[in-house]
């Protein structure tokens, strides 16, 4: 993102660093997923006044071809760790691709452990060199961030564990060679905290970054497929039920429609496509509401759909940090979520710029959208407050907040 990338929000008031800062994102591979997201919106996002940004890659994959290389800045260096003609880039695409067996899946994990982990830390150490601060974005690092010289940070987009098992532990012994451990909210940081406490060298929150203006502008863009002529609800999330609570938004759509009949002219619109499709179709029809809610697939630009609804609901059962929530605050759309573990209650300043509503509680959750759709003087108190919390996503403070952690990372190396 240039100097003029940030006009939009306000200039960025840091001082600035001569010579810019190396930083090193590091991704294991790109599939289609948030974290991938997440760090398109990272590499897009940093002033290059303050920063100079390169790539690693373990294992190349087509979707970073075919979906991301012309989302990545042309100024990002991309540095594939695993040579593109290595036959275990190719065993790589073929389990993606589900054409390994059981005993191509075993070749591929012992390969993985020994030549791939020789070939990945040989290029990591060469590579390191050339900056002065390491981003392990996926947490993919964990097996070689004791031999990483250059200061390394880790960052974790889900939420931890209740309790401190097995697994809690193994992992907490792998991140304590990492200099920072960085989370995206203050509720990930306090589960960080009660797990860990003061074994881990230093937590700092992060939230993901987002370009305000990019999401306002793409808004206004044509959509594919035509859009409903009535009012409507959106949910754009992965088709994952269990996951994504989507069977009880179904039902607590249709416990809407029984306690207010008609819902207004409602409709529930799902954008987003997944391997529960099927089950979710089946449930809408086995509660007749197959004229209310429509199925609009994967859509390459869901910010038309996010921009011209009503309300945005989340049901999921657990997050990380939900971006489809901080999308629909910088589009000024009211939302709904659930409560859930963790993100959404931070997001939306504990329900004062969105409604949140207990996890499974279809009763609560269909009261909540109706009101979120037809009480004007709620809508109007909380997009006030939602305007305000978008900001804390944006550009300005992304770089103001990773710039201010680099810092002090580098200068303690």
């Amino acid at each position: 993102m240039t100097r003029a990338g940030l006009a939009g929000e306000r200039e960025f008031v840091g001082t600035s660093v001569s010579p810019p800062l190396r930083v090193l994102f590091h991704i294991r591979h790109f599939g289609v997923g948030g974290i991938e997201n997440a760090l398109i919106g990272w590499l897009r996002a940093l002033d290059r006044r303050h920063f100079r940004v390169g790539l690693s890659v373990a294992l190349h994959t087509r979707e970073l071809e075919q979906v991301y290389r012309d989302r990545i800045p042309g100024d990002v260096r991309i540095h594939p760790l695993v040579p593109r003609s290595n036959w275990l880039v190719h065993l790589h695409q073929q389990r993606r691709d589900g054409q390994l067996g059981k005993s191509g899946r075993l070749l591929l994990g012992i390969a993985m452990e020994t030549k791939g982990r020789t070939l990945l830390r040989r290029a990591l150490l060469e590579l390191e060199r050339e900056y002065d601060l390491i981003i392990d974005f996926d947490l993919t690092l964990r097996k070689h961030a004791a031999a990483i010289r250059k200061p390394l940070v880790g960052f974790r987009h889900f939420g931890l564990w209740d309790r401190l098992n097995a697994k809690a532990a193994r992992v907490g012994r792998a991140y304590r060679h990492y200099d920072c451990l960085v989370v995206l909210n203050e509720a990930m940081r306090a589960q960080a905290l009660r797990l860990y406490g003061s074994s881990l060298p230093r937590i700092e929150v992060l939230p993901n970054a987002f370009d305000l203006d990019a999401i306002r502008a793409a808004a206004h863009e044509q959509v594919e497929d035509a859009m409903p002529g009535n009012p409507y609800v959106v949910c754009v999330a992965r088709l994952d039920m269990p996951t994504k609570g989507l069977d009880t938004l179904v039902h607590a759509w249709h416990h809407m429609q029984q306690t207010h009949p008609g819902a207004g002219g409602l409709q529930l619109v799902f954008v987003g496509d997944g391997n529960d499709r099927a089950r979710l179709e089946a449930l809408v029809r086995d509660h007749g509401l197959e004229e209310q809610v429509r199925f609009a697939g994967l859509q390459r630009n869901p910010f038309p759909w996010i921009a011209n609804a009503r309300l945005l609901v989340l049901a999921s059962r657990t997050e990380g940090m939900p971006n489809v929530l901080i999308e629909a605050l910088a589009l000024n759309t009211m939302t709904v979520s659930t409560d859930c573990p963790v993100g959404p209650r931070e997001i939306l300043a504990d329900g004062a710029a969105g409604l949140l509503v207990p996890v499974d509680d279809v009763e609560a959750l269909a009261e909540a959208i109706w009101r979120a759709a037809h009480d004007e003087a709620l809508r109007a108190r909380c997009l006030a407050v939602a305007a305000e919390r978008a900001r804390h996503y944006g550009l300005v403070a992304s770089n103001q907040r990773l710039l201010a952690l680099a810092r002090s990372l580098v200068a303690g190396s």
